[in-house]
């Protein structure tokens, strides 16, 4: 692209929604609900081949959702990581404890400014749960 040319910057991103790759989608809903304490959303196909997830609702929480999706044809499961931004981080952390999750990064803080720590979840996707310090 030359560098005289103006881009256009009339846009705007409005959300993003992660894509996980998943081999079961009855075992993969059933850890985001029971283990991070989202709600199953909406699914799609007969017989289900894509589910989305996420937060309940809550006032003043920002809305996202996390598509979980059985496609040998789009690649591997286990190979997304996505890192959220949470409030009483020692909350979830007991509750991902709790439950058994496979926690790979303890609970700690970071030089970087956030105490975090690392989930995978039954199919290998990564998760990252931080708060600032």
């Amino acid at each position: 692209m030359p560098r005289s040319q103006t881009l256009n910057n009339d846009f705007t991103y409005q959300e993003a929604k992660p894509l996980f790759l998943v081999d079961d989608l009855v075992i993969a809903t059933k850890f985001y609900c029971d283990v991070l304490g989202f709600e199953k959303k909406w699914a799609w196909g007969a017989p289900e081949i894509r589910v989305g997830v996420g937060p309940k609702s809550a006032p003043n929480q920002t809305p996202f959702e996390i598509h979980l999706i059985t496609d040998p044809e789009i690649g591997p499961s286990g190979t997304s990581f996505v890192y959220f931004h949470v409030t009483n981080i020692e909350s979830l952390y007991e509750r991902c404890r709790a439950c058994g999750a496979n926690i790979y990064l303890e609970l700690g803080d970071r030089d970087w400014g956030m105490k975090d720590f690392r989930v995978r979840d039954p199919f290998g996707n990564r998760m990252g749960f931080g708060e600032t310090l």
